[in-house]
């Protein structure tokens, strides 16, 4: 199984805006932090979990279904959400590799074959 990577935030774009700031909010608009990044499952690929910056820390936090509101640069989960997801796990900058060209381009050649 290979190694997670991480996909900072600052890296993706839509529709040319950066999406370095996007807020992450609970269905009831409670604000969770700043979206710093995603880990990527390279074999798979897929986007694992996100990595949100509450203000005092930095966390993983499971994949739900999310919605992006282009307006206002919020994704918000579209249920409810329990307290252990909302807390996550630590995470550490630097204790994942980041996304590479390599790890972008891989599963497209593959899934072509």
């Amino acid at each position: 199984m290979e190694t997670p990577r991480f996909l900072p935030a600052n890296r993706v774009r839509k529709g040319g805006s950066n999406q370095a700031t996007l807020s992450l909010r609970t269905l009831d608009g409670h604000k969770v932090g700043v979206i710093q990044g995603f880990v990527i499952e390279p074999g798979a690929p897929r986007i694992r979990s996100l990595v949100v910056d509450t203000g005092t820390e930095q966390r993983e936090l499971p994949i739900t279904p999310l919605q992006y509101d282009p307006k206002t640069s919020v994704l918000r989960f579209m249920s409810p959400t329990s307290e252990a997801d909302l807390r996550g796990v630590d995470f550490a900058p630097g204790s994942l590799p980041v996304v590479t060209d390599d790890d972008l381009w891989v599963p497209i050649f593959h899934s072509a074959a």
